[in-house]
């Protein structure tokens, strides 16, 4: 299925998430002991899914478009695994 920035955007948030589990790539992970942010792909933008640890649930999706986003992540991508 593919699904643009702006229709991505107007999901609600289970369906955000349901879109997100099946058809995006994931690409890395940012974590702590209270939160984990994974970074997907979607077609031409990216997904940010934000999880509370202790609370076990989501609290936050964020799509974007700008690379400027991924800085955060750069260091953590292994592209290799992507191109295959």
């Amino acid at each position: 299925m593919k699904i643009g920035l702006y229709e991505f955007n107007i999901l609600d948030e289970n369906e955000k998430a349901q879109t997100v589990w099946n058809n995006g790539t994931f690409l890395t992970n940012k974590s702590d002991d209270l939160k984990a942010v994974n970074l997907y792909a979607l077609g031409d933008f990216y997904v940010e899914v934000w999880y509370d640890k202790p609370h076990n649930r989501i609290t936050q999706i964020r799509s974007f478009k700008t690379t400027n986003n991924l800085s955060p992540y750069l260091d953590d991508l292994d592209l290799d695994s992507l191109i295959q």
